[in-house]
C-alpha cells in the first residue's frame, strides 16, 4: 500500500511539478493572435468548354500549386506586405501598430515623407527592396524600426494547401490582433494584384 501511495504521488506530482514550469515560462511572453486569409485558386475545378474528353489531371494541377507556393514564398510576396504595414504606420491618419524606441530611431518628417514616397512607388510598381537601389539604407532603417523587414514577416508567415482541396491557407501571426489581420489581408491582396498583372502582361505579349 505504501508503495502504491508512494508512486501515485509521483504521478500526481510530476504533471502538476511541468504545469507550474510551463507557466513560470510563458508568464511574461507577450500574446500571439493568429489571423488567416483563404485563396481559391481554381486549379483543380474545370469550368471550361470541353471540346475533347480530356479528363482532369491531377499531376499538372499538383505542378500549378507547386509553381504558386513557390512564387507565394518569393522575396517580391513578402516586400509587397512589408509596404503595405509600413505604409499603414507611416500614414498621420491611422493609428500605428508599432511605435519604434525614440532612444534610437528619430527620423525627421523629411525623411517619412520620403520613405512613404518610395515605398508608394515600389508597392505601385511590384518593385523588391534590393540593396542596389539609393533608398535602400534609409527604407530598411525604417522597416527594421518598425520590425517589418522580409525576416519579420517570413518568420510569422505560413502559407500550405488545404489537402485534396482547392484551397491555400495563408495565416499570419503578430502581437497585436488587427496587425495579424492586415499582415494576411494584405499578403493575399497584392499576391492577387501582382498575379493578375502577370497576366495581363502575357496577354499583351
Amino acid at each position: 500500500g505504501k508503495v502504491l501511495w508512494r508512486k501515485s504521488w509521483i504521478l500526481v506530482s510530476v504533471p502538476l511539478i511541468a504545469a507550474f514550469a510551463a507557466y513560470m515560462f510563458t508568464m511574461d511572453m507577450p500574446d500571439t493572435y493568429v489571423s488567416k486569409a483563404q485563396l481559391a485558386t481554381g486549379f483543380t475545378i474545370n469550368d471550361q468548354v470541353q471540346l475533347t474528353e480530356e479528363k482532369f489531371n491531377s499531376r499538372e494541377a499538383d505542378i500549378k500549386f507547386s509553381n504558386l507556393m513557390s512564387s507565394m514564398n518569393s522575396g517580391l510576396s513578402v516586400n509587397l506586405a512589408s509596404y503595405r504595414l509600413l505604409l499603414h504606420d507611416l500614414n498621420p491618419e491611422n493609428v500605428p501598430f508599432r511605435r519604434p524606441d525614440p532612444e534610437t530611431f528619430r527620423p525627421t518628417q523629411e525623411e517619412i515623407n520620403k520613405v512613404r514616397d518610395v515605398v508608394k512607388r515600389k508597392l505601385q510598381n511590384f518593385s523588391p527592396l534590393a540593396t542596389i537601389d539609393p533608398e535602400f539604407e534609409l527604407v530598411n532603417k525604417f522597416l527594421n524600426a518598425y520590425q517589418y523587414n522580409y525576416n519579420d514577416i517570413k518568420d510569422n508567415l505560413s502559407i500550405e494547401r488545404i489537402p485534396n482541396t482547392d484551397f491555400i491557407d495563408i495565416t499570419m501571426s503578430a502581437d497585436k490582433p488587427g496587425l495579424a489581420a492586415l499582415a494576411a489581408n494584405a499578403f493575399a491582396e497584392e499576391f492577387i494584384r501582382y498575379s493578375e498583372s502577370l497576366k495581363i502582361e502575357r496577354s499583351s505579349e
